[in-house]
């Protein structure tokens, strides 16, 4: 494992942003979250898809091949189980904004 440490200002809206970049089989994998206080942990970025997740929701994130019914049939099989408050879609956007 490698680890480098940059400092830089590239526009982000958060001062203090963590990313960490990740090989897979795949390729790479990055993930980005920043600190907005004492305790108040904040994901930001996944695999450039941008949204605001606190540490205390919860989020899935899934890909699927884009088919009529595929968000109707997770949706279901999820509701289930859980109560699914919010539901965004990015139509192969990196930038989903989940309020």
């Amino acid at each position: 494992m490698a680890v480098n440490e940059s400092r830089e200002s590239d526009g982000e809206s958060f001062p203090h942003l963590l990313r960490a970049r990740y090989d897979v089989d795949r390729g790479v994998k990055e993930v980005a979250g920043t600190v907005l206080g004492p305790n108040k942990l904040r994901f930001v970025m996944l695999d450039g898809f941008r949204f605001k997740v606190g540490q205390d929701d919860y989020l899935l994130i899934y890909n699927n091949i884009d088919r009529p019914g595929m968000l109707a049939k997770v949706g279901s099989a999820l509701s289930q189980h859980m109560r699914i408050s919010r539901v965004c879609r990015s139509h192969g956007q990196r930038s989903a904004r989940i309020p």
